[in-house]
């Protein structure tokens, strides 16, 4: 998109289209929120299976699939490390978000995304926070993923301030229309999901509108549980989920107060 066509976009965005850390609370795509072993219980469907199936990764020569940790690889419009390809063209990797050209696509990503889309994405943060706040800086990681050389969606992860340190982080998503119902929602979660546990994160957070009742279903399906505690009465529901399946039926340990 050019300059003045982008500027023109822009000035249709209300002024609480972005907004701060941990801010976001529903995602715009859904479709594969649970940790890897529990999508594949759930669906009936084998890792082995899904493996070989057209959404998995590109088979290389022994450690080409995946770039060494920390090296740093021009995808498309953004920079990334750990990138990893897969069959259907897309490529998904940890951006730096100390690279301006990286941001700034992000930003152009939000911008453009579809005018449905827009009004639900606005709603998801603080009133009066101007578009081109938005930082990738503000959180712990976040994954890319790049289709055609352009951004397809991303998935942000951060530490949350309510529970044990390191032990649960808070996810948002947000993939384009045209990608939903393809693998880049499932396979960005699987990549954040390795992420967040070589970090040592031991659980998942989300939240999702009470009036989303088709979200909300998932999420039991899918093997979250509730947190009524985090629940804002009237605006979203908070559920968990545990990455390690050890830990799948204790809940999340709160931060212990300060003394």
């Amino acid at each position: 998109m050019d300059t003045a066509a982008q500027a023109q976009t822009r000035s249709q965005f209300p002024p609480s289209f972005l907004g701060k850390r941990r801010q976001s609370t529903a995602s715009l795509e859904t479709a594969s929120d649970a940790p890897s072993s529990q999508r594949f219980r759930a669906s009936g469907t084998t890792p082995e299976a899904v493996a070989g199936g057209p959404g998995a990764p590109v088979a290389h020569a022994a450690g080409a699939a995946r770039h060494a940790v920390g090296t740093p690889e021009l995808v498309g419009p953004v920079m990334m490390t750990n990138v990893r390809h897969y069959a259907d063209g897309t490529r998904m990797g940890e951006i730096d978000p100390n690279d301006e050209d990286t941001r700034n696509e992000l930003i152009s990503f939000l911008f453009e995304i579809d005018g449905d889309d827009r009004a639900a994405l606005a709603s998801r943060f603080e009133p009066d926070y101007p578009p081109d706040a938005f930082d990738p800086r503000i959180y712990d990681g976040m994954v890319v993923a790049v289709k055609d050389e352009v951004i397809a969606g991303f998935m942000d992860y951060s530490e949350t301030e309510l529970h044990a340190p390191g032990q649960v982080a808070q996810i948002n998503i947000l993939v384009a229309k045209e990608h939903r119902g393809t693998d880049v929602a499932r396979n960005l979660a699987k990549q954040v999901d390795e992420a967040l546990l070589a970090r040592g994160f031991r659980y998942k957070l989300s939240r999702v509108w009470e009036s989303n009742t088709a979200q909300l279903e998932r999420k039991h399906r899918r093997g979250w549980r509730p947190d009524p505690a985090l629940t804002v009465a009237g605006d979203t529901k908070a559920f968990w989920i545990a990455l390690d399946p050890r830990f799948a039926d204790i809940p999340p340990p709160r931060r212990s107060p300060a003394r």
